[in-house]
């Protein structure tokens, strides 16, 4: 009995020195940048042009938000800007000529109400002295006649003002205020435009976290789009090889799935430790600091993100 185990115990050790042993290695995914589209106000998705998996061109329409409140708010800030054109041309241009005769005429009106009312407080001064007038008339007269005076007063300084016309600060404060308005209606056009979301690149749609008719907050990602260019590995690198390794450096890469080994040219390394999932190195690596590095692949490489990879380390 002693002797068959004795056998069986050297025939599991031949046949484990026997198994091919795994180089060391470094692991990651085959990966694409992406890009992440964000919801530029809080009203509702009223279409969803794209299919998740999709493949889209660039400039191709993802998706629109509702644009009714948007457009009344434009029609206002239109108004308004019309509003502001009007008062500055006016105030550029100056007062008319009928504006001039009126101002004019009101003071004529005003000059002789003034030397009737003269008169009038004259003869009740006369009347007073006499003993012949009522009592407080004399105080109603001299009454109207000082606002009458008040009234030439303001008269004359409104054909002052239509004279000399308005004054520079004036002028600037209204031409301020139609660039202001310029602005604000900008504003709202651009944001009428960022209702609807266009492809900036072409490639694959990957997610879709939202349904048609739902209200998105600002800023939430409303759609996922992996980018149709070239891809790259992304490892975890021992930190024994970063003197070994550098950017721009050529190396080859083992892809899931691939028939060969296919080369790839460093494009990226972390100037600090990342954290590392489990499957990113040998089991006999896994206590040491490793460090993200990306790897650019030829744009042939047609297999789908997050395939495993592995680069084989010396």
């Amino acid at each position: 009995m002693m002797r068959k185990l004795a056998v069986l115990a050297t025939c599991v050790f031949l046949l484990a020195g026997c198994q091919q042993q795994e180089p060391p290695s470094a692991f990651g995914t085959l990966e694409r940048d992406a890009i992440l589209y964000r919801a530029t106000s809080s009203e509702p998705i009223v279409e969803i042009a794209v299919k998740k998996g999709q493949q889209v061109a660039e400039g191709a329409l993802l998706l629109r938000f509702d644009e009714v409140q948007q457009r009344l708010m434009i029609a206002q800030l239109e108004a308004e800007l019309a509003q502001k054109k009007a008062s500055d041309a006016l105030m550029q241009k100056g007062a008319r000529t009928e504006r001039f005769i009126a101002a004019q005429a009101r003071i004529d009106g005003v000059q002789a109400k003034l030397k009737e009312i003269g008169l009038s407080l004259k003869r009740a001064k006369t009347l007073e002295k006499q003993r012949n007038i009522a009592e407080g008339e004399l105080e109603r007269v001299q009454a109207e006649y000082q606002v009458t005076q008040a009234e030439l007063v303001q008269a004359q300084q409104q054909l002052a003002e239509l004279v000399h016309g308005n004054q520079p600060e004036e002028l600037e404060q209204s031409a301020q205020g139609v660039l202001a308005a310029q602005a604000r209606l900008q504003q709202a056009q651009q944001r009428l435009l960022d209702l609807s979301l266009y492809a900036q690149n072409a490639g694959m749609i990957e997610a879709l976290p939202w349904q048609q008719g739902e209200r998105v907050p600002v800023g939430a990602v409303v759609l996922k789009q992996t980018l149709a260019q070239q891809p790259y590995a992304r490892i975890y690198l021992p930190e024994r090889m970063l003197s070994q390794w550098q950017v721009g450096q050529n190396i080859g890469v083992w892809v899931d799935g691939a028939s060969a080994v296919i080369p790839g040219k460093i494009r990226f390394i972390s100037p600090t430790p990342a954290f590392t999932p489990h499957f990113a190195l040998h089991q006999n690596e896994r206590t040491r600091l490793v460090y993200l590095t990306e790897i650019a692949l030829p744009d042939s490489t047609r297999l789908p993100s997050g395939t495993p990879v592995r680069v084989e380390l010396p």
